[in-house]
């Protein structure tokens, strides 16, 4: 759906994967873990879901596609 912020739901995806990266790479490091022996990839940021209706408040709708997926190695 279209965002004001992002631009496009291709910008929101892409700042979503990005976000959830810095969120884990925080809490790994908040363990005490060293981040830098992390590798991470983004296994999906795909702009997925219905055709936009117009009906952004239908979380019932959206919802389920507003996901990142993280693969760790």
């Amino acid at each position: 759906m279209p965002t004001k912020p992002s631009g496009t739901n291709e910008n929101l995806s892409r700042q979503r994967m990005e976000d959830a990266r810095k969120r884990l790479l925080e809490a790994v490091a908040a363990r005490g873990a060293d981040t830098s022996k992390l590798k991470l990839e983004a296994v999906n940021n795909l702009v997925q879901g219905p055709r936009y209706q117009g009906d952004y408040q239908n979380t019932e709708k959206y919802g389920k596609f507003q996901f990142v997926k993280l693969k760790v190695r």
